[in-house]
């Protein structure tokens, strides 16, 4: 506890000029009692400035009192200001009650005493020449007032206390603690002393008001400190921070912050995936696209939000920056940002409520947004030089293509079907041949029919062109015989 004191200067020359103010409830009265007796006080005389009372409590009893006294007449006066009564005691104002009395000390009624009241008790003696058997002693007059006392039985008021966090998460291993608005009824100041709280105290619990982290530790007269987390803090822990004022009685005061979360980890780093795409590269065919993430985790103050960055090389974000989102998909608008064919990295970071970001997930895209170019069909086996119109061959029909082309995700795949309409597959369903530039039916076809070949093509971002024959008549009939005439010419 903060014991008040005021500074003095030791002196060795008599002292009868003072007026103090005891608590005659201490143990140390008796001493004291015995010391307003001597003439020179010497090194005693700072037993006696300690003792001196400016803050009393409810149970204290205060007297007024003088040293070398010397058994004179002396008029006691309790006044509530620092001066000696204008006239008579009943008709000053400030003047509460009066005494005479022959003794180094005065005690008033505690009746005329009231608590949180400031009080000055002064005394005035005449001058007299006191004779000894051989000398005579020349005591000069006394008129002067104590510094003044009050019981005080009021504590401070309660303060606020702030912790230095980001949005109630402790992210670090120091914290800054502040208070402030901790007031007492008393204004130390009017009786000397600098502060009205001249001292806090602090203590760190896992429970409002309690201290299993830190016991209570003294912090002077500050109103901040930095404290570092022992090794009892653990991350995803609640704590309270209790502030106590002291003011100079004594009486104390407690505060305690709002809880705060120890975070001091990031977010585990999960998944971002592209249109529902987990390949190793994924193409994106328009400038409006989704991404998903998926597998961040923070057990100690969950998943605030997630950002998204995008950029066109592994370590950079460049092309777009921070996309906050708070659910676990996005939709993302490219437009006017990239260029068809370019590979460009998706960074998906999460966000913890301690404001702590994970490392980035990071997916790969290719923009491509136009379908493959050029191509022809042909009709006939692929080592045949020209389009077949004609075969007689009822039983195997074969269909060949080339000059497909795509420079931004090149071909994917080839689909191949067979039809009596240009376009149509009803004959023979669509196939998937790969990257195949040929490919051959075995049945049993109509005669006569004209059979088209219809190719599919597909580049690695999904998007297909398709393109026709222009048919193939099967025919394994001879002409029909005609009628030859024969006739004279002339």
């Amino acid at each position: 506890m903060f014991i008040a004191s005021k500074a003095f200067t030791q002196t060795n020359e008599p002292i009868s000029d003072v007026v103090y103010d005891f608590d005659i409830t201490r143990e140390s009265w008796i001493t004291v009692k015995k010391l307003l007796e001597s003439y020179n006080l010497g090194s005693r005389f700072s037993f006696l400035h300690d003792e001196e009372v400016t803050f009393g409590h409810s149970n204290s009893t205060i007297v007024g009192a003088i040293s070398y006294g010397n058994k004179r007449s002396i008029n006691w006066y309790l006044m509530t200001e620092k001066r000696m009564p204008k006239s008579e005691c009943t008709l000053d104002i400030s003047c509460v009650a009066t005494e005479t009395n022959n003794d180094n000390y005065v005690l008033f009624s505690k009746e005329v005493i009231h608590e949180n009241t400031y009080y000055f008790i002064c005394a005035n003696v005449e001058r007299i020449n006191v004779t000894f058997e051989y000398s005579v002693e020349y005591l000069q007059p006394i008129s002067t007032c104590s510094n003044g006392f009050v019981i005080d039985t009021i504590p401070p008021s309660t303060g606020c206390v702030l912790v230095t966090s980001s949005s109630g998460y402790i992210t670090g291993n120091v914290v800054d603690l502040s208070w402030n608005g901790f007031k007492d009824n008393v204004d130390a100041k009017y009786f000397g002393y600098p502060s009205d709280i001249p001292s806090y105290a602090y203590q760190i619990g896992t429970r409002k008001g309690t201290g299993d982290i830190q016991p209570f530790r003294e912090a002077g007269m500050y109103e901040h400190i930095s404290y570092k987390l022992n090794d009892k803090c653990q991350d995803g822990m609640a704590l309270f921070f209790t502030v106590k004022a002291f003011d100079n009685s004594g009486l104390s005061s407690l505060s305690t912050s709002e809880e705060v979360i120890i975070d001091r980890s990031p977010p585990s780093v999960g998944r971002v995936i592209i249109e529902r795409d987990d390949r190793p590269i994924v193409y994106v065919t328009s400038d409006l696209f989704n991404a998903i993430v998926h597998g961040f985790e923070d057990v100690h103050s969950g998943i605030k939000n997630f950002e998204i960055s995008i950029g066109s090389k592994s370590d950079i974000e460049d092309i777009a920056q921070n996309i906050v989102f708070q659910n676990h998909a996005v939709n993302i608008d490219g437009t006017s940002l990239f260029i068809d064919g370019h590979v460009y990295f998706l960074f998906a970071k999460a966000v913890n409520r301690a404001g702590l970001q994970s490392l980035p997930a990071v997916a790969t895209f290719v923009v491509d947004r136009t379908p493959p170019e050029g191509g022809y069909v042909f009709d006939g086996h692929w080592n045949q030089s020209t389009d077949v119109d004609f075969q007689i061959n009822m039983h195997k029909l074969n269909c060949h293509w080339t000059g497909f082309a795509d420079i931004q995700s090149s071909i994917s795949h080839y689909m191949v079907g067979l039809g009596t309409h240009l376009g149509d597959d009803d004959v023979e369903p669509m196939l998937h041949v790969g990257l195949q530039n040929d490919h051959s039916w075995n049945s049993s076809f109509s005669a006569g029919q004209i059979y088209y070949c219809s190719v599919t093509v597909c580049n690695k971002a999904g998007l297909c062109i398709s393109k026709a024959s222009d048919g193939i008549l099967l025919d394994n009939s001879p002409p029909i015989a005609g009628v030859v005439r024969m006739d004279n010419f002339r």
